[in-house]
């Protein structure tokens, strides 16, 4: 794993130790767009990485109420871009789940719209794409988290799925 910043926003890169193929996902962690991805995300991350070849982005966008949209798609853009000219738009995956389906969706079709490169595909897996689903749970009174992304993110991350130190090398 290495860590690098784009646009002043934390992206962590899982790439495989054997079989790497070229082709690239970059994922879009969903949590409400309040919460950091969290161990579960971390897990299938690492098995897609080591069962597929496939190398892993992940940026850490800001959370709410600390970052807005624009800014999670000025960064996402921006890591997008980044990918494009290293690996072409033809080897890229946009993946994300819930909020970061949304976001993932967002992406792509501002890509399409402003005649971009497109990514070879997109995959989502997000509440957002049906919205008749969506109700607040009884006794839900709409509050947010107000902590910091680190507070919420301090005891889960990569480490927590086997990403040890022992994974881990310098960026490059």
């Amino acid at each position: 794993m290495t860590e690098s910043e784009v646009s002043g926003i934390p992206v962590l890169r899982l790439e495989p130790r054997e079989r790497a193929d070229g082709q690239h996902l970059i994922y879009t962690h969903g949590g409400g767009y309040v919460r950091p991805p969290i161990t579960a995300h971390w897990w299938i991350l690492d098995r897609i990485t080591r069962d597929t070849g496939v190398t892993v982005t992940v940026q850490l966008y800001r959370l709410a109420p600390e970052g807005d949209a624009e800014q999670a798609y000025s960064a996402l853009r921006a890591v997008y871009v980044r990918t494009v000219a290293e690996a072409g738009a033809a080897n890229i995956r946009l993946v994300g789940d819930s909020a970061g389906g949304a976001l993932a969706l967002g992406q792509a079709i501002t890509y399409r719209d402003r005649g971009e490169p497109l990514p070879r595909q997109v995959a989502l897996f997000s509440l957002h794409l049906d919205l008749t689903t969506l109700s607040n749970p009884p006794g839900d009174t709409g509050t947010r988290a107000t902590r910091s992304h680190a507070e919420r993110s301090a005891t889960r991350g990569p480490a927590d799925c086997g990403w040890a130190a022992s994974n881990v090398s310098s960026p490059g």
